[in-house]
């Protein structure tokens, strides 16, 4: 699974969530490109139409080989379910629906990777670290999960890459 095609996956989720709705005319999804830019956060939720957004970061990941010749790449990739604060709300309430939001979009992201099987995409939906978050730009809330994404790959050496081989 590519960066692009996680991002493109969370992007319809916050297209068909009822209470994210994201267009060309309602924004409410943002990809961070990278985790070390802080003002690309603010500038994110500077253009969210919506009260109700959903931020994408992908951050880090990790090869591994389990000790064998099974060679994964896992991708973590951050979600950030968010609500812009009314003066009226209390944000507890905020962060408790937030969290409802951020389990429907975990719970779709599992469906649909069952319903459409991939052997190059896994998603790891046991213990997925989650927290409260906010306030970001004085008046957003919510929280963050780091899901990570498995897809096996082969290492493989090319000799046309070194000039030894």
């Amino acid at each position: 699974m590519t960066e692009q095609e996680y991002r493109s996956h969370f992007e319809n989720l916050a297209e068909k969530h009822r209470l994210i709705l994201h267009s060309d005319t309602n924004k409410a999804f943002f990809y961070i490109e990278s985790v070390d830019e802080l003002n690309e956060f603010d500038e994110a939720l500077n253009l969210m139409k919506s009260n109700v957004c959903m931020l994408i970061v992908a951050s880090s990941g990790e090869f591994g080989d389990n000790n064998s010749e099974s060679h994964v790449d896992e991708q973590n990739c951050e979600i950030y379910i968010l609500m812009r604060k009314k003066s009226s709300q209390r944000v507890s309430d905020l962060y408790s629906a937030t969290k409802e939001i951020l389990k429907d979009c975990l719970a779709r992201t599992k469906r649909d990777l069952r319903a459409n099987p991939n052997p190059h995409k896994h998603f790891r939906f046991n213990n997925i670290p989650y927290q409260k978050v906010g306030p970001m730009n004085d008046d957003w809330y919510g929280y963050i999960a780091t899901v990570t994404f498995t897809c096996p790959f082969g290492y493989n050496v090319n000799s046309g890459t070194w000039t030894d081989k």
